[in-house]
């Protein structure tokens, strides 16, 4: 539910305490879905974040052992904060 001072000023703007609850009802539901799409959008972005790192790893095994060790390194922890 969007915040009380929305409210009062969706109220005084519709002059409708129905209209009002009808409206911030909407926000809330737009609101909602955004956060849930924002969720998922990033959810897809780490999982390409993810694929990223392990593909450079892999880029750099084949250059240098010792920088892909420290990499992975570095990788499982931040992986785990």
């Amino acid at each position: 539910m969007p915040s009380v001072e929305l409210y009062e000023k969706i109220k005084n703007l519709v002059n409708d305490e129905e209209k009002a609850e009808k409206i911030c009802e909407i926000v809330s539901t737009i609101l909602e879905e955004n956060r849930k799409e924002n969720e998922l959008q990033n959810k897809i972005l780490k999982e390409r974040l993810d694929f990223l790192t392990f593909a450079v790893s892999i880029l750099i095994l084949f250059t240098n052992p010792l920088i892909l060790i420290i990499v992975f390194i570095v990788y499982v922890i931040c992986k785990k904060s």
